[in-house]
C-alpha cells in the first residue's frame, strides 16, 4: 500500500501514530521518500526508504518508465492519497495495474467535475471526508462519487493533548517567545495568512473591546499571502491595535500553544471540511470559535463548548470575544472539562485508526502477510 499524506501536520501525526498498526500485523513497509523529519521518524519505525524520486516529476519521462518498472517489480496493491496535488499522478501511475486507490478529501476540489473529475470516477474504490458537511458538499460538487464515499471522521491524540501534561517550561518558553505576560489575556486565530480566514474581521473585534484588552496571536504554517499579511497590517495600524498584534509561525508544540491561549479561533473559509485546530483546543480544554456556515458546527457544541460566528461580520466576533473572556474562573474550568469531553467521546485518534485499517482491508480483501505497503511523504 503507499501512503501519500498532505503536509498538514495532523496527517503526519496520524500516519506515525499509523505505521505500528501496520507493522503489527506483520504487514512490511517501504517509504517513497519526501525529505524531512517525517521520513527519519518513519525509518525509525521500521519504514525502508526505497529511492522513487520526487512525486512531483513522477509522470516526466524516463522517470515516469523507470518508476513503472520499479512499482510493478513492488506490487503495489492499494494507494492511499491524501494531498489533493498527488491525486492525479499517482492515479496516473497505477491506473491499469490492479492496484485499488483511496482518496481522503479534506477540502472542496479547486478543479471542475467534468474535467479531471472522471479520473477520479474511474479510478477511486474509496473517497473519504471527515465530516457531514464535507459529504454533503462533495455530493453537490460530484453527485457521481455518492456510491463510493465514506464518511470517516477525524481523531486526536489525547495524550498528546493533555492539559494535565506537565507543559510549564514549554509554555514559558514559548510565552517568551510571543512576547506574552501573565497580565495578558491571550486570544489565538490559526489558519493560513491569506483572504477569508477571518483576519481582518478578528482585527476589528479587537479594536471593539474595551476591556479587556486581548492580544492576538495569528498562528500559520508558512501559507502566507504577502500582499495580504501587509493589508491585514495596515488595518492594525488604523484599527490602534499594532501592538496587541503578533504574527507567528505554527510551533511544532501546539499542545502549548493552545494551553496558552484563553480563546482559540478557526475560521476557515466554507471549502474545508475539516477543522484540526477546534478539536485539539478542545482536548486541551479550550473554548473554541468557528465559522457558523462551514464544517464547524459538527466540531463544537455551541454554547457549551465554543461559539458559532454566523454573519461574518466584525461586530458579532466581537461579542462572542467579550463573553468568552468574560467568564469567571469557575465557569470556564467546568466548560473546559465539557470540551475534553467532547472530544473523547466523538473524535479520539483510535477509532480513526481502527476506521483506516477496516477500510484498508475491505479495499485489500483477506491477504497473507506479505502485503507490501508504501509510504510516500511527498
Amino acid at each position: 500500500m503507499l501512503l501519500a499524506p498532505s503536509s498538514w501536520r495532523q496527517a503526519e501525526e496520524e500516519l506515525l501514530a499509523l505505521v505500528p498498526r501496520l507493522l503489527a500485523a506483520r504487514l512490511q513497509l517501504l517509504l517513497w521518500p519526501g525529505g524531512g523529519d517525517l521520513d527519519r521518524e518513519l525509518v525509525l519505525l521500521g519504514a525502508r526508504p526505497v529511492a522513487f524520486g520526487p512525486l512531483g516529476a513522477a509522470l516526466r519521462w524516463p522517470l515516469r518508465w523507470i518508476l513503472e518498472r520499479r512499482l510493478r517489480k513492488a506490487g503495489v496493491e492499494l494507494v492511499h492519497v491524501r494531498a489533493e496535488r498527488a491525486l492525479f499522478t499517482l492515479a496516473r501511475l497505477f491506473q491499469g495495474r490492479g492496484a485499488r486507490l483511496m482518496w481522503s478529501c479534506g477540502r472542496e476540489p479547486d478543479w471542475d467535475p467534468p474535467g479531471r473529475s472522471g479520473r477520479v470516477r474511474d479510478t477511486a474504490d474509496l473517497v473519504l471526508v471527515p465530516s457531514r458537511y464535507g459529504w454533503d458538499r462533495l455530493l453537490d460538487w460530484a453527485p457521481h462519487l455518492e456510491p463510493r464515499l465514506r464518511l470517516l471522521r477525524p481523531g486526536v491524540d489525547l495524550e498528546r493533548f493533555d492539559p494535565e501534561a506537565a507543559l510549564g517550561m514549554r509554555i514559558a518558553r514559548l510565552a517568551e517567545r510571543w512576547q506574552v505576560g501573565p497580565e495578558h489575556r491571550v486570544v489565538v486565530l490559526q489558519g493560513p495568512l491569506r483572504p477569508g480566514w477571518g483576519h481582518l474581521a478578528a482585527l476589528e473585534a479587537l479594536a471593539r473591546l474595551a476591556r479587556p484588552e486581548p492580544l492576538l496571536v495569528c498562528l500559520s504554517a508558512g501559507e502566507a499571502d504577502g500582499a495580504f499579511v501587509r493589508r491585514i497590517e495596515r488595518a492594525a495600524r488604523r484599527a490602534g491595535v499594532a501592538d496587541r498584534v503578533r504574527f507567528m509561525a505554527l510551533p511544532e508544540d501546539r499542545a502549548a500553544a493552545y494551553a496558552l491561549a484563553d480563546l482559540v479561533l478557526w475560521l476557515a473559509p466554507d471549502q474545508a471540511f475539516d477543522a484540526p485546530p477546534l478539536l485539539e483546543a478542545q482536548a486541551m480544554g479550550r473554548l473554541v470559535v468557528g465559522r457558523g456556515s462551514g464544517c464547524a458546527p459538527e466540531f463544537l457544541e455551541e454554547e457549551a463548548t465554543g461559539w458559532l460566528w454566523h454573519s461574518g461580520k466584525g461586530e458579532e466576533l466581537a461579542a462572542i470575544l467579550a463573553q468568552a473572556l468574560a467568564l469567571d474562573a469557575d465557569l470556564r474550568a467546568q466548560l473546559a472539562q465539557r470540551a475534553r469531553r467532547f472530544v473523547a467521546r466523538y473524535y479520539p485518534q483510535e477509532r480513526r485508526i481502527q476506521g483506516l485499517l477496516a477500510l484498508y482491508r475491505s479495499l485489500l480483501g483477506p491477504r497473507g502477510p506479505d502485503l507490501t505497503l508504501y509510504a510516500a511523504s511527498a
